[in-house]
């Protein structure tokens, strides 16, 4: 069960990550050069992208893992 908390938390951290990046919030505390100061946004956007994804596919991931056990059993 531990393992399925730190997983979630992984994957919802990397979308946190990504929410971070488009708010801007690192400029006030990082200065970006400014020919990389646009892509910032961009990869903010990514990040919420494959964490969102990562958090789909781990859940139907464990669904059918859990389904398969309990097939097995019965």
């Amino acid at each position: 069960m531990l393992l399925i908390i730190i997983n979630y938390t992984v994957r919802a951290l990397i979308v946190l990550i990504g929410i971070i990046f488009i708010s801007g919030f690192l400029n006030q505390y990082i200065s970006f050069r400014s020919d990389i100061q646009p892509l910032i946004p961009i990869l903010g956007l990514v990040f919420i992208l494959w964490g969102v994804y990562r958090l789909i596919t781990y859940h139907s991931n464990l669904r059918r893992y859990r389904n398969y056990d309990e097939d097995d059993e019965s």
